[in-house]
C-alpha cells in the first residue's frame, strides 16, 4: 500500500495543483458576485476539509444556545441536505425521512423539531428568501464556501487530529480550499480534542493557526461527549447486551470505534462510507455478517447519524429481529465554555 501511494504521489500532486487552480478561479467568480443580505441573522458553520469535523453536533449546540439565550427568537436551520434522494427546496416535517432530507438535517429535525424549523435546499438563497421575514436566526450547515452570503458569524471547524494547516488540497489531502482561506473565519473551533488537552497543546495549536487567520480571530477548543447508548428498536429495549458489533457510515469512524473499544466489549465492526445510502440489500448483507460473528448477548451499536436512517421502513422491519442501539453525542467546550458563550453573546446582539 505504501509503495502504491509512493508511485501515485506525483500524479496526486499534479491533480492537486489543477484542483487548486480550479478553486482559485471559482473563488474569483464568487467574490465578484454581490453578497445577498437577509433580514434574519445568519450563523455559518463549516470547514475547509471534506467531512468529519463534527458539524452537526456544533450546529445543535448553537441552536440550543440560541434557544436558551434568545428565547423569543424564531429559529431555523438550513442545509444543502447532502446525500438525499430529493432535489430542490424542502421544509422538514414528520412525513419526511432521512432519505428525503439527508441524514444530518433529519437528525437536527428529530432532535429539535419543536423549537427549530429545518430546511434543505441546494440553493441557500431560495430558502432564505422564503423565510427571512418569519425567522430571526438561521444556522447554516456546511456554509463556509457560500461566499455570496453575508453571515453575522462565520465559524470554521478543524479536526484536532488533522488541523487544516497540516492538510493539503484534494486529492493529495482533504482540503476543499487552500488553508489561507481560513482568513474568512470569525472564529476557529478545534474539534474532537482529547478531554485532557493541556494548555501547552492549546498554545501550540493556536500558534500554528494564527498565521492563517485574520487578526484577533477567536480560537476555541471542543471535545465530544458520549451520552449513554440508547435502544433504537423494540427488541433492544429489553435486551441485555454483553458485547457489541459496531456499524457506522461516517467520515471519521476512528473516534467512534476507539471510544467503544475503551468502554465496551467489541466483537467486530462494519465501517461504511460517509452518508451511505442503506438499501435493503445492504441491510441483509450487514445482518448476515453480524449473525456470523455475534454471540448470544451481542447487539449492534451504531452512530446517531446512522440511526436516523435505520429508523425508516423497510429497513427498520429488516432489523427488527436484531437488537440495535445507537450512541448519541454532543460537544462540550470545557474550560472554554464561558468564553465561547460570551463571544456568541457579543457577536449576536
Amino acid at each position: 500500500m505504501l509503495r502504491l501511494r509512493y508511485w501515485l504521489w506525483p500524479l496526486l500532486y499534479v491533480l492537486s495543483l489543477v484542483y487548486g487552480l480550479g478553486i482559485w478561479l471559482w473563488r474569483i467568480t464568487q467574490v465578484r458576485k454581490s453578497k445577498q443580505h437577509y433580514a434574519c441573522g445568519l450563523l455559518a458553520v463549516g470547514n475547509l476539509a471534506v467531512g468529519g469535523t463534527g458539524k452537526t453536533p456544533h450546529v445543535l449546540y448553537l441552536l440550543e444556545w440560541l434557544q436558551k439565550n434568545r428565547p423569543k427568537s424564531r429559529l431555523g436551520m438550513l442545509s444543502r441536505g447532502y446525500g438525499r434522494k430529493t432535489k430542490g427546496y424542502l421544509e422538514a416535517s414528520i412525513d419526511h425521512t432521512a432519505t428525503e432530507l439527508g441524514d444530518e438535517p433529519y437528525q437536527v429535525f428529530r432532535t429539535m423539531a419543536k423549537q427549530v424549523r429545518v430546511f434543505v435546499s441546494e440553493n441557500r438563497h431560495v430558502a432564505l428568501a422564503k423565510h427571512e421575514s418569519d425567522l430571526d436566526w438561521v444556522v447554516l450547515d456546511d456554509a463556509y464556501q457560500q461566499l455570496s452570503l453575508q453571515p453575522r458569524l462565520n465559524i470554521l471547524l478543524s479536526d484536532f487530529q488533522k488541523p487544516f494547516y497540516e492538510d493539503k488540497l484534494l486529492p493529495l489531502g482533504r482540503l476543499r480550499e487552500q488553508a489561507l482561506q481560513a482568513k474568512r473565519a470569525d472564529c476557529l473551533i478545534i474539534t474532537k480534542c482529547p478531554n485532557d488537552l493541556s494548555e501547552l497543546q492549546q498554545e501550540h495549536l493556536k500558534s500554528q493557526s494564527i498565521p492563517y487567520l485574520k487578526p484577533n480571530t477567536a480560537i476555541f477548543f471542543s471535545h465530544i461527549v458520549y451520552a449513554p447508548y440508547r435502544p433504537l428498536n423494540e427488541l433492544a429495549k429489553t435486551f441485555t447486551a454483553k458485547s457489541f458489533w459496531l456499524l457506522s457510515g461516517i467520515a471519521q469512524y476512528q473516534g467512534f470505534e476507539q471510544h467503544a473499544r475503551s468502554q465496551l466489549h467489541v466483537l467486530g465492526c462494519k465501517h461504511l462510507s460517509d452518508h451511505v445510502f442503506y438499501t435493503q440489500e445492504l441491510i441483509l448483507s450487514i445482518k448476515k455478517e453480524f449473525l456470523a460473528s455475534s454471540q448470544s448477548h451481542t447487539a449492534i451499536l451504531t452512530t446517531e447519524k446512522d440511526a436516523v436512517k435505520l429508523l425508516s421502513e423497510p429497513l427498520a422491519s429488516l432489523l427488527a429481529d436484531i437488537p440495535v442501539f445507537f450512541w448519541p453525542i454532543s460537544v462540550s467546550f470545557g474550560q472554554d465554555t464561558e468564553a465561547f458563550h460570551d463571544f456568541l453573546d457579543k457577536k449576536l446582539k
